[in-house]
């Protein structure tokens, strides 16, 4: 289902039997839109949950205040945040702000800087223009784009123009994890992701004591590679984990006559 809220599409999967009191917002990054998550939205949706996912620019992603906010405030509840890419700094400010219950980090891009100056797509010479002007970047294209898409390049043609101020944003450090997040994280990522290499993984789980995983085998995309599955289930797995009875209370509550 599609709804509008603040302006941005947002697509909402329902569970046929829903089981958890948090929702799922789930936020994706450079280049792409909320077709990323059409599948694990709906795997997820098997398990009880419900899942939200906005089509944003990456200048609404990266920062909690345009458009984070008023997307969460209408939520039916405090949401775990699923982020892709440099959507993990939007994800981010909304938890140091209290208004999410958990984060999972998927292939989390930010800025050098935070990442223990690992560069990789900033630093591309493609983009120098955005990096320098701050110009509308287009997706990387030819060797680029396998580079970047993985095993997920058949999916290549989905890939659009992004924001150039936001990329120039993350690239030269103006927009950068908080400092501290109070809220249970998790980063998940590829061991063959070369955007976002596990040194970018290490660095974002250290700096909040998040929990960190690494698939072998993935690389940027694996909510659209190849055994894609076993990347949900994990995630899907942390989250009851880690929030517990909290999480699944839900159902109980709303049965109770009492």
């Amino acid at each position: 289902m599609r709804t509008h809220v603040a302006g941005h599409a947002v697509e909402i999967t329902r569970p046929e039997s829903p089981k958890f009191h948090h929702p799922l917002l789930l936020l994706h990054g450079l280049w792409t839109d909320a077709w990323i998550w059409e599948r694990f939205a709906t795997y997820l949706a098997h398990r009880g949950w419900e899942s939200w996912a906005p089509s944003l620019t990456a200048a609404t992603a990266i920062d909690s205040a345009p458009a984070l906010a008023p997307i969460i405030a209408a939520l039916p509840s405090t949401p775990v945040v699923i982020a892709h890419d440099v959507a993990t700094l939007g994800a981010a400010a909304c938890a140091a702000r209290g208004i999410v219950s958990a984060v999972v980090a998927i292939a989390p891009l930010v800025a050098p800087a935070d990442m223990d100056g690992v560069r990789i797509v900033f630093a591309w010479p493609q983009f120098w223009r955005a990096r320098l002007f701050g110009t509308h970047v287009a997706p990387p294209r030819g060797s680029a784009a396998r580079v970047f898409l993985g095993d997920a390049i058949t999916h290549r043609e989905r890939l659009r123009d992004d924001s150039g101020p936001a990329f120039r944003a993350v690239a030269s450090g103006g927009v950068r994890l908080p400092p501290r997040i109070e809220v249970p994280g998790l980063v998940v990522g590829g061991e063959r992701d070369v955007i976002a290499p596990d040194a970018a993984m290490r660095a974002v789980a250290t700096r909040f004591g998040w929990t960190r995983r690494a698939h072998a085998g993935r690389g940027h995309f694996p909510m659209l590679e190849p055994g894609w599955e076993n990347v949900a289930d994990d995630v899907h797995r942390w989250i009851v984990q880690t929030l517990g009875a909290e999480l699944l209370a839900f159902l109980d509550e709303e049965e109770d006559p009492q």
